[in-house]
């Protein structure tokens, strides 16, 4: 889905869809999750870091959908461990990284299952980093975790019932850490704002991996659900902008 595509079907007179928003806003990284087959996630992003899954948990392909949307559905094993994905790093923290870091994340997803204690969106394992996760109480929470010292810096929290399970939703997750402010966005609206920090809350570049669907194939901490449309830009999308993607899904 090359930017060039996008912009030319869109001067033809079609209206824009919510991949086509995502793209004309310049993702360093941009996970469809619409493949039936293989084992990688592709990167359809400008970095183009494909991300694999694991052999023996691999996430269930072209039978889910998330807005009409084709997704990657993460479930429980027989042997009750979660399926999970792993993406590489290299050349995706640009502007994230330092004391005055910028990002968006966005992704699409719906909860079918909130019986475990967290479904992990994002998780990385290396430095000072962004971790997103959804609580079994339908909770959303957005870090600023520091794996070397398994510390947390930086939190943006939203209430209970947030996410309802069965139910789709659009999700972005923003930090400017020169501020500091972080911010948590559900179907366009502002549910959450977090303004402080710890001293230390530097993003550390990182060329490690992060995972989706869970840390590891956990037994305890993953997602029963769909994911679709993952997105990493590198600046903080604007609130304008955010409300346009979601209106894009309706």
């Amino acid at each position: 889905m090359p930017i060039a595509n996008v912009r030319a079907a869109l001067s033809a007179g079609a209206a824009p869809s919510f991949n086509d928003l995502q793209v004309l806003s310049n993702p360093l990284g941009l996970w469809l999750m619409d493949e039936t087959s293989g084992a990688e996630f592709v990167d359809s992003g400008s970095v183009g870091q494909n991300g694999d899954w694991s052999a023996s948990y691999p996430p269930g392909l072209g039978t889910a959908t998330v807005f009409g949307l084709p997704a990657a559905e993460f479930i429980r094993d027989g042997g009750g461990r979660f399926d999970y994905g792993t993406l590489p790093l290299t050349g995706l923290t640009g502007s994230m990284a330092g004391a005055s870091g910028v990002a968006t994340w966005e992704w699409l997803y719906r909860q079918d299952n909130n019986a475990y204690a967290a479904s992990y969106i994002w998780k990385h394992d290396t430095g000072t980093v962004a971790t997103f996760y959804i609580q079994n109480t339908g909770q959303i929470v957005a870090k600023m975790y520091d794996a070397t010292n398994a510390a947390y810096h930086m939190d943006a929290t939203t209430g209970t019932g947030e996410i309802v399970v069965g139910t789709d939703y659009h999700i972005v997750a923003t930090y400017d850490l020169s501020a500091p402010r972080f911010e948590i966005w559900v179907n366009g609206v502002s549910v959450s704002v977090a303004t402080t920090a710890t001293a230390s809350h530097e993003v550390r570049t990182s060329t490690g991996q992060a995972s989706m669907g869970a840390t590891t194939a956990s037994a305890t901490n993953g997602q029963e659900g769909a994911m679709s449309s993952v997105a990493l830009y590198p600046a903080v999308l604007s609130d304008a902008t955010i409300a346009d993607h979601y209106a894009a899904l309706s």
